[in-house]
């Protein structure tokens, strides 16, 4: 049986839920998928503060927040729309 949940899922656009889960953890594989960056690049980026930092859940895990993918989603589309250039 398909549960609610999965079905939402399937139809949400390819954005982080930051707008209805602010404090939601993503780890690297998510980011990855959901900006189409590969790690190299995300990594780089946060390096020229150009991405969200990500920050420790533990010892040897770190994530990042999904409302702040999400803000940095949103700047892209902004730039892109104030630039008048297409992605």
């Amino acid at each position: 049986m398909i549960t609610s949940w999965l079905i939402r899922d399937m139809f949400k656009p390819n954005i982080a839920p930051g707008a209805d889960d602010p404090m939601r953890f993503l780890r690297l594989k998510e980011v990855q998928r959901l900006t189409g960056l590969p790690r190299s690049t995300i990594y780089e980026m946060v390096n020229a503060g150009e991405f969200p930092r990500q920050f420790r859940i533990s010892k040897r895990i770190a994530a990042w927040l999904a409302s702040e993918i999400a803000a940095w989603q949103t700047a892209q589309l902004a730039s892109r729309e104030r630039d008048g250039k297409a992605a």
